[in-house]
């Protein structure tokens, strides 16, 4: 475990407990799965307002992200503990996952362990010290039948992801530890630490391979950004001393080949708004973007999940209502915005490098 600038500090900021912070210091945020996608994203987002407390396993997360960082077994407890009573965090968030269904299929013992075990020693850690608990779950604990669920329809997995999950989820509510259940959709957006998903289907459409994505899979999509920021916030709203369970979804229910059609429109507009860019004092386009725009809707196609041949079953519909998370104040863009920020944070990256 590196354990970074870390005694000094705990001293240093006069954290008078693990409910709340004293007066004028910042709240100690403490983020596992802290290099994947969505970890890394909140970190960022979180920066200027926390002291952000960065947790990885297998890859390293930089300064750059996050001065306060450690490489952790979250299944370790006796480490996990010790971490944990030293850094005193007021909040955590919980990304760590084993998030690929296909994985948890093929592996359901190292699903277990990180879907469930890890969860359950993190919620017991939040209840005996009175951290709040932001734990990050899945719209694929529905079977995908209905659609449009709200948080008062009941759980029915179809993969060991989902499974996993519901159990996960079972673990933080028998804690008794104060927070926010939080389910997620698929999540799209520029990796700040590694190419996404999203962004390798820019990469392939750019070398002329095509892309296929399900018809007859339909999704609550939103952004890693705008999934950070929608938990940061609710963070913030939600009433302390509860547990609540929110669905963090998309404002349009698209398939996953709609969302591919959706990402080559946003692009060829957005290489488009770029062609003149000596005029309209903009930079040229990362050149990716470029190749990509030509010939993503060419190298498009749409497919059906039985002709994957999938190891994991995936529900048809799994579209989340979250107007309950909207009570609390919280704006979720439209999908079109959330890819043109997308495509800019890609495109700024590349700028930034050069």
């Amino acid at each position: 475990m590196q354990l970074g600038p870390f005694n000094q500090a705990a001293e240093d900021t006069g954290v008078a407990g693990f409910g709340e912070p004293s007066a004028g210091a910042r709240q100690k945020l403490l983020v596992t799965g802290a290099s994947g996608f969505l970890g890394s994203e909140i970190c960022y987002q979180a920066a200027s307002a926390y002291e952000v407390y960065a947790l990885s396993h297998e890859r390293a997360v930089p300064d750059t992200l996050a001065a306060w960082r450690s490489r952790i077994d979250l299944c370790d407890a006796d480490m996990l503990s010790a971490l944990f009573h030293q850094f005193k965090p007021q909040l955590v968030v919980h990304c760590a996952a084993m998030s690929s269904p296909e994985a948890c299929e093929e592996d359901p013992v190292a699903s277990e362990l990180i879907n469930i075990q890890s969860t359950r020693l993190l919620a017991a850690l939040c209840a005996e010290t009175g951290c709040r608990l932001i734990f990050t779950s899945t719209d694929l604990v529905y079977d995908g039948l209905l659609g449009h669920y709200d948080e008062t329809a009941q759980p029915r997995p179809v993969n060991t992801y989902g499974r996993h999950k519901v159990e996960a989820e079972q673990a933080v509510k028998a804690s008794g530890c104060h927070g926010i259940i939080c389910r997620l959709p698929l999540l799209f957006g520029h990796g700040r630490l590694q190419p996404s998903p999203m962004e390798r289907t820019l990469e392939r459409w750019a070398a002329g391979e095509t892309v296929t994505g399900f018809s007859d899979e339909y999704r609550s999509t939103i952004s890693y950004a705008a999934a950070a920021r929608g938990l940061l916030q609710l963070a913030e709203s939600v009433p302390r001393h509860q547990m609540q369970l929110l669905h963090l979804g998309g404002l349009q229910t698209v398939s996953r080949f709609e969302f591919l059609q959706a990402l080559a429109e946003r692009l060829q507009h957005y290489c488009e708004q770029r062609v003149d860019a000596t005029d309209n004092h903009r930079r040229p386009a990362h050149p990716t973007l470029v190749s990509a725009a030509a010939s993503a809707m060419a190298y498009t196609k749409s497919g059906l999940r039985e002709q994957a041949r999938l190891l994991a079953a995936r529900p048809a519909d799994v579209s989340l209502d979250s107007r309950a998370a909207r009570e609390f104040d919280l704006r979720m863009p439209f999908l079109d915005n959330q890819l043109d920020a997308a495509l800019n944070c890609y495109d700024e990256a590349y700028h930034q490098k050069r």
